[in-house]
């Protein structure tokens, strides 16, 4: 067993990188999910305490977070239909 070979990933050669291109796009979505938990988040805290200040917060820096994140996602699944040249 000791002569097999080591699996690589796929695609990486001798001298390459051995991540994928898609890297990028898999960036891109997991800041999306994090701004939409910090949103989400922003949501809770306003329906457990209803202060002016947990309301405040919520319009001015969870609803712009909200926008960024779906701004995001629909940028990463546009990028990756026009990759697979679906769109």
């Amino acid at each position: 067993m000791s002569g097999l070979s080591r699996p690589r990933t796929s695609g990486a050669e001798a001298g390459g990188a051995a991540l994928s291109p898609r890297t990028a796009g898999v960036r891109v979505l997991r800041v999306a999910i994090i701004l939409s938990a910090l949103f989400t988040m922003l949501a809770l805290a306003m329906l457990i305490r209803d202060t002016p200040i947990a309301f405040t917060l919520f319009m001015f820096v969870g609803q712009p977070l909200f926008v960024v994140a779906l701004i995001l996602l629909v940028g990463a699944i546009a990028a990756d239909l026009k990759a697979r040249q679906l769109l």
